[in-house]
């Protein structure tokens, strides 16, 4: 939308890559990030733990899937956030029909595991997991997007539910095993910024809740 009269925007940027840069600064171990073409390069070795938040971008696709499904195989932990879950039927994981794209309320999800070590250190009543405002989506209505997997086709991979999204039917927490390794859920953490809505203030590199950080944190702890 065009800028109220009298006001004159500067730009701004806004990435949600920044979200992994300030984390690394508190974890124990540091995160890196590793650019499309140095994983066509070098592959997935030396990772404990991979993050394809939201965008999935790859240099010689066919080749740098062969190897990421060779790495998690093996061992690997692969976590996708948001968008990323439509990497799950590139994967042979579920069918392309099996994830969707929900616009909803703010980010949350509907916790059914409170047990499960997703959701360690995570209060109660906790639902939200990023907030809409902040990366321009709109409060008026359903516009902030939540990406989820059919739970039939989920457990037919035998994935395990953490927490669904509204319809129960709809997976957006949970992980499952893919030979060795695991490939992790979370449709509703990082998404991309918009400036489909009024935004005066610029946008915010994200917008991640209390609880929805502690569940990403738990999922990444877990690689270890």
């Amino acid at each position: 939308p065009k800028p109220a009269e009298g006001y004159d925007p500067e730009g701004y940027r806004s990435t949600r890559m920044q979200y992994f840069k300030d984390m690394s600064r508190y974890s124990t171990k540091r995160l890196k990030k590793i650019s499309a073409r140095k994983l066509a390069m070098r592959g997935f070795k030396r990772l404990d733990s991979f993050v394809i938040a939201d965008q999935i971008r790859l240099v010689r696709p066919a080749r740098t899937l062969k190897k990421l499904k060779r790495w998690v195989r093996k061992g690997g932990h692969l976590v996708l956030t948001d968008a990323a879950l439509k990497l799950l039927p590139k994967l042979k994981v579920v069918p392309k029909a099996a994830v969707a794209k929900q616009l909803l309320g703010a980010g949350h999800v509907n916790v059914d595991e409170w047990t499960d070590p997703y959701m360690k250190g995570v209060h109660h009543t906790a639902s939200q997991t990023y907030y809409e405002v902040g990366l321009g989506y709109s409060v008026d209505e359903d516009t902030s997007p939540h990406w989820t997997v059919d739970k039939t086709a989920w457990e037919e991979a035998r994935g395990k539910s953490v927490a669904h999204v509204d319809d129960a039917e709809r997976i957006g927490l949970g992980r499952v095993r893919f030979g060795k390794g695991t490939i992790a859920i979370f449709g509703a953490v990082l998404p991309p910024a918009t400036e489909k809505f009024d935004h005066y203030y610029g946008l915010a590199d994200y917008a991640v809740s209390v609880a929805g950080g502690q569940i990403l944190n738990n999922i990444l702890k877990l690689a270890r």
